[in-house]
């Protein structure tokens, strides 16, 4: 009888056949490292006890990670995925992916089944067309690091704007000109002369005299 242990823990036992021994040996969910394998032949009647050791190597499994390119529009949510297998396509079990714009990181995510979802207010301040988002997988106990870029395209939104029509018989009127733009700014023209008050959360405003005899159009 030949006992075999890992670390000093018994795992199998096997027989001995023709001077030879083997056993099927399932490697748990172990982190990649070495371990000392001891195999025990234990004494009997003809021969006395002996023993060897042997180091079992755990490698970190090199990955993949896969990121898709992604179409924005400034001041809205969206979400930032990817897929992380091993080389041979398995899904990872764990493990934290970084998230970066630009080379500047805006956040990280955990791994669930091999994959990750992260949701991201994009800025109203951004008005480059494109951006580079960068996810990275970070090594662990188990897996090597891995990471890939993806481009991240600016969608600017197309601004409809409502104009109420104004009759007054008085000093001064107040223009307000409704859209669905949190900021920038709206255009009034008034006897061809453009005023540009700002929009400040869909809502614009200005006030005329009627010294200025409006004609009034927005544009």
């Amino acid at each position: 009888m030949v006992l075999f242990k890992i670390n000093g823990i018994l795992f199998a036992n096997s027989t001995v056949e023709n001077g030879k021994t083997k056993c099927n040996f399932t490697i748990p969910d172990w982190s990649a490292k070495n371990y000392t394998i001891t195999a025990v032949y234990a004494d009997n009647n003809q021969y006395i006890r002996s023993q060897d050791n042997a180091i079992l190597i755990i490698q970190k499994q090199d990955t993949k990670i896969t990121v898709n390119n992604v179409t924005v529009i400034p001041g809205t949510k969206t979400n930032f995925t990817a897929i992380i297998t091993t080389m041979n396509g398995t899904r990872v079990t764990e493990g934290i992916v970084v998230i970066k714009i630009n080379g500047k990181t805006i956040g990280n995510t955990t791994v669930i089944n091999g994959k990750v979802n992260y949701e991201y207010l994009i800025p109203e301040n951004f008005r480059n067309s494109k951006y580079t988002l960068t996810m990275k997988y970070a090594e662990n106990r188990k897996y090597g690091q891995s990471k890939e870029n993806a481009i991240i395209t600016i969608d600017k939104r197309n601004a409809v704007t409502n104009l109420a029509s104004v009759t007054k018989h008085i000093e001064t009127i107040t223009l307000t000109s409704k859209t669905a733009m949190i900021n920038g700014n709206t255009a009034f023209k008034i006897n061809e002369k453009i005023i540009l008050p700002k929009i400040v959360y869909g809502d614009s405003n200005q006030i005329f005299s009627k010294r200025q005899n409006p004609i009034l159009a927005i544009i």
